[in-house]
């Protein structure tokens, strides 16, 4: 559904001369490796985010 929306909305700011083709299919391609990235890593840096949530509960004043 938002692969659809942006598809739409990249159309749109071409056709309407706000950007070229170029630009549209480079912002698709960061976007797709960003994505990529942050999937890979999500599993790797997931103890991390454990590690602080666990310390966190730990130093509250009940």
């Amino acid at each position: 559904m938002l692969f659809v929306l942006s598809l739409i909305s990249g159309l749109s700011r071409v056709f309407g001369g706000i950007h070229f083709p170029l630009d549209i299919l480079a912002a698709i391609s960061v976007a797709m490796f960003l994505s990529l990235v942050v999937f890979t890593l999500r599993n790797k840096t997931s103890y991390l985010l454990n590690y602080f949530v666990e310390k966190s509960s730990n130093n509250k004043v009940n």
